[in-house]
């Protein structure tokens, strides 16, 4: 039996890499004939060759550094500063969220909407560093969200005066 991965995955986002193995499951399920063996697919695992009773499972090759596909991630400096500071506004921006879910009503619900932006921000990076055709069309809705993230922020807190960390925002 084998267990981990087996194969080089040619990702570095992680939803993608999560899903991988799903797909394979779903891919396989696809081309197997009836019902039951479309279902056995999905309850034996990825490993299983239809019509074998008892399941019986492929040989998985252990992956070698021959076997592994090679692909090229090579980022451009001012990519690569702009993926740090991506990361890094990130990181701040979601210990801030975190401080904001302390707080009551609407300031909780931009404070979780914020969370979420953050997530948004992480899955934008994963895309940059695997050179995906849907880094850009995805780093623009990014940046159009963050804009009206950000401008909703200012008008809410000099509409509300909210008080954060000793800062007040005159009305």
């Amino acid at each position: 039996v084998v267990f981990g991965i087996t194969h080089s995955l040619n990702t570095f986002e992680p939803i993608k890499g999560n899903l991988l193995a799903w797909k394979g499951i779903i891919e396989k399920a696809g081309t197997v004939n009836g019902f039951w063996n479309k279902f056995l697919c999905f309850w034996n695992g990825p490993g299983w060759i239809a019509g074998t009773n008892p399941p019986e499972e492929y040989t998985i090759p252990p992956c070698t550094r021959s076997s592994v596909k090679k692909y090229d991630t090579t980022l451009t400096l001012p990519w690569k500063l702009y993926l740090t500071a991506l990361f890094t506004f990130g990181t701040v921006a979601l210990q801030v969220a975190g401080f904001g879910m302390n707080g009551d009503g609407q300031l909780y619900w931009f404070s979780v909407i914020g969370a979420f932006y953050c997530g948004l921000t992480y899955f934008c990076i994963g895309l940059s560093c695997d050179l995906d055709t849907w880094t850009i069309p995805t780093q623009i809705i990014h940046a159009i969200l963050g804009a009206i993230y950000f401008i909703y922020g200012i008008v809410y807190l000099q509409e509300t005066g909210v008080q954060y960390k000793n800062i007040e925002i005159a009305t």
